[in-house]
């Protein structure tokens, strides 16, 4: 229905940038990686600098299986504006897949450095520390994480997860029954 409703927005004549850009991100939602890329390849004809055009590019390629091609876009929106905390903490997710920890971490370090409130960064330090065996610093990152937003449902069940590892249970549990107040 919103792709319907987008393509009767570009018939009316309304801005025809910003309804492509909008078509591609739902196209991104659905999982229509392709089209999403060749949606963002084409808006960045016109805008061929513009930091969030190629990080969602960098997205659709990412979650294509093309991470030569994202980590290309990831760096090329960090160029435009390196204070894009967005595009580091997707470079470190692309790092995080391809197991290279100590460059995820940097890249991780200075999203949340850069913008404190975002929650994926906090929750994918957690998750790196987990990955790295570094158990007792992940409770940090995802409480961290509930600082930025305590509704941040992500945060609560990796702190939940970490803490039960930790054997640390009754912290565990009050995580996790704090997660299903937030989306039973």
């Amino acid at each position: 229905e919103a792709l319907r409703e987008l393509e009767r927005a570009l018939q009316r004549g309304e801005d025809t940038g910003l309804v492509r850009q909008a078509i591609a991100e739902v196209r991104l939602v659905r999982g229509e990686l392709a089209e999403a890329a060749a949606l963002y390849r084409d808006l960045l004809r016109d805008d061929p600098a513009s930091p969030k055009l190629l990080n969602e590019l960098g997205v659709a390629r990412h979650r294509s299986g093309d991470t030569a091609g994202a980590e290309r876009a990831y760096r090329a929106a960090l160029e435009g504006d390196p204070g894009y905390s967005l595009a580091w903490n997707n470079l470190a997710a692309l790092r995080m897949h391809r197991g290279d920890a100590t460059p995820a971490g940097e890249c991780l370090a200075r999203a949340v450095e850069i913008h404190p409130g975002l929650v994926d960064g906090w929750c994918n330090l957690g998750l790196l520390a987990e990955q790295t065996g570094r158990l007792p610093e992940a409770p940090r990152s995802y409480r961290a994480g509930i600082e930025a937003d305590p509704e941040a449902l992500t945060a609560w069940i990796g702190a939940g997860r970490v803490l039960s590892e930790m054997d640390r249970f009754g912290e565990a549990r009050n995580a996790l029954a704090r997660a299903a107040e937030i989306d039973p």
